[in-house]
């Protein structure tokens, strides 16, 4: 079975501009203290096709939001940790 790391709140999908959407989230870092910072997830439509950026794993309710906007498509990562919420392999 897949493996997914734990689901942290986050807000709902908010559109900022006309097509582009903003989902604000944290992340928790744990050494020898636990951390946690804010983070967002931009997501922009074209048409039915949708980019998302800096992904943060959604609850029910966001992903129905996210597939009532349209077709995922392409995902961008612009740093390191900016996909640690996607499946991890087992």
């Amino acid at each position: 079975m897949p493996d997914f790391p734990e689901q942290l709140p986050h807000g709902p999908l908010e559109e900022v501009f006309p097509d582009v959407f903003v989902v604000k989230g944290q992340i928790r870092i744990e050494a020898n203290q636990i951390h946690e910072f804010s983070r967002n997830m931009t997501v922009i439509r074209d048409g039915g096709a949708l980019t998302l950026i800096n992904t943060i794993r959604l609850d029910d309710a966001g992903l129905d939001a996210l597939d009532a906007l349209g077709l995922v498509r392409h995902i961008v990562k612009l740093g390191a940790y900016h996909g640690r919420d996607d499946l991890v392999p087992i």
